[in-house]
């Protein structure tokens, strides 16, 4: 079967001559479609440097993306634009709600730019709305609301237009101790009744448990894989914190870990 989205030696170097930085290092990986992964990594590690170049925001020094068989890194700008309006949905780590408009205005945002119909619009926005739980919060602004309903919004947004595909940037960073629970809760409920593929970018072990696969970076390579299986929950987080502490035992000795 072929796969949704398939990452091939991808390369990203940053700098000039006199000072070039390799950020990521000859990345290869295939995610099915209606997955939910999460790449997992430390600050530096490469990791939202990966997903913009996925979302083509970025572009690659090296390599090959591609998006149901069409390589994404061969399309010119007007392409890419396409693409990011017609396939892709964002939730961006620092929200950019727009605070003279109400949440709900903002999650019709993205609808309205593409001119489709207002009904259709209406509907589907509060439907998620709904599957998140702010449709009581709706008609107010987003400094009126906690950063939780705000981070709701942003998602529900990102969902607005039926993206095939939708990438999150951190997408539990700064929540408080309820609201990434309820975060969370909601992408696997939209994940699993709308079968909408997600990459998400994260630190957060217990944010990564909610997903089906999880890849750890570290210095722009992937050091090891951890597939969900049957495993609970609970379970699932406890095999990513086990598997960090062995990636840290690892470094420190310079070994190496295979994929679980």
């Amino acid at each position: 079967m072929q796969a949704y989205i398939k990452v091939v030696d991808v390369e990203k170097y940053h700098g000039s001559s006199g000072s070039i930085t390799k950020a990521i290092d000859r990345v290869s990986f295939e995610i099915e479609k209606g997955g939910f992964i999460a790449i997992m990594g430390g600050s530096g590690s490469g990791k939202t440097t990966l997903l913009n170049m996925i979302a083509t925001i970025d572009t690659v020094t090296a390599g090959h993306i591609y998006f149901e068989g069409e390589d994404i890194t061969k399309m010119n700008e007007e392409e890419r634009s396409g693409f990011r309006k017609g396939d892709l949905g964002f939730i961006f780590q620092d929200l950019d709600l727009l605070d003279i408009m109400t949440l709900e205005e903002n999650i019709y945002l993205p609808s309205i730019l593409k001119k489709e119909g207002s009904d259709h619009i209406v509907k589907r926005a509060r439907e998620i709305m709904d599957i998140l739980g702010i449709r009581q919060v709706g008609d107010k602004y987003p400094y009126q609301v906690s950063v939780g309903q705000r981070r709701r919004c942003s998602c529900a947004r990102a969902l607005v237009n039926d993206p095939k595909f939708i990438l999150a940037d951190e997408p539990t960073d700064a929540l408080d101790v309820q609201n990434p629970e309820n975060l969370m809760g909601s992408l696997l409920e939209i994940n699993d009744r709308f079968k909408t593929t997600i990459l998400m970018v994260t630190h957060d072990p217990f944010a990564a448990s909610y997903c089906d696969r999880v890849l750890f970076l570290e210095k722009g390579k992937i050091s090891y894989e951890l597939y969900r299986g049957a495993r609970k929950r609970e379970e699932n987080l406890q095999a990513i914190l086990d598997a960090q502490k062995s990636i840290r035992s690892c470094r420190s000795s310079g070994g190496w870990i295979p994929s679980r």
